[in-house]
């Protein structure tokens, strides 16, 4: 095999392979350095422009003087090798191909990789304007009449654009971990501020409770510190959800059969 092409694969062997020594020598000190040293303090530019740049370098230039002193050596190495280069073309031209193929998929491999880190970071801002422009529940008045036996609640929510969102609620009382009584309703919100408007049976709920505290029927005073845990979230991928606590204390009568009698009508906000 002639000099020219001894040193033509020289060249681009060593370039190519030095190259990768010297990336390869610089992330390793560089997560050496953030998991063992500095983490997220603040680097001395003693390492990052004097320490990481040498000993690449020198990774580098120890990778290229390898590689070319192995293909000037070649003839006394492997002369099996080089009589096929010698005698093939073909064989030669891929050889000077390969590594420009191993650039090209080292390059398309880090395009890919940006291409979905730059996919994924524009689906959290995605998401995270549509979190922050979703509706959230500011505030809420309640009223229970005694007569319906009702309990109307009339919830403030804020957003900036309409959207529908899932309005869920649970009932809670002192004495369970777990809600006595849940409940959902599909709403659509406008932009803006706006008031949405939940019918609770009261009735229900006192006696949902009652029956679940009571061990025997008979007839009792219940004074229900009743808490009533809301969430609205909006409806599809990744919604956004807000919450709010409704606290209102419940007097009642419970008498066996179910029978609910509220002591009076009473009214309250919730901030």
């Amino acid at each position: 095999m002639s000099w020219p092409w001894k040193i033509a694969l020289a060249l681009v062997w060593g370039l190519v392979l030095g190259a990768f020594a010297a990336a390869f020598t610089a992330a390793t000190l560089l997560a050496a350095g953030w998991i063992y040293l500095y983490g997220d303090d603040a680097w001395p530019a003693e390492f990052t422009e004097r320490t990481v740049p040498l000993f690449s370098g020198l990774a580098g230039l120890f990778v290229f003087a390898a590689v070319a002193g192995l293909w000037v050596a070649m003839s006394r190495i492997s002369p099996w090798f080089v009589s096929r280069l010698r005698a093939s073309a073909a064989l030669r031209w891929s050889l000077m191909a390969l590594p420009m193929l191993l650039i090209a998929a080292a390059t398309g491999t880090a395009l890919v990789r940006e291409t979905q880190a730059a996919r994924a970071h524009a689906a959290e801002e995605a998401l995270a304007q549509r979190a922050a422009e979703a509706h959230r529940l500011t505030g809420a008045a309640w009223r229970l009449t005694g007569a319906e036996g009702m309990l109307h609640l009339g919830l403030v929510a804020i957003g900036a654009t309409p959207a529908e969102y899932d309005l869920r609620w649970e009932a809670r009382g002192p004495g369970f971990a777990e809600p006595f009584d849940s409940g959902a309703t599909m709403r659509q919100l406008p932009a803006g501020p706006t008031i949405l408007e939940l019918d609770l049976d009261a009735r229900a709920l006192a006696g949902s409770y009652a029956a679940h505290v009571l061990t025997r029927a008979e007839t009792v005073e219940i004074d229900l510190p009743l808490s009533v845990h809301l969430t609205l979230m909006r409806r599809g991928e990744g919604g956004a959800e807000s919450h709010l606590i409704v606290n209102m204390p419940l007097s009642y009568r419970y008498e066996p059969g179910g029978l609910v009698t509220f002591a009076e009508d009473r009214a309250g906000r919730a901030p």
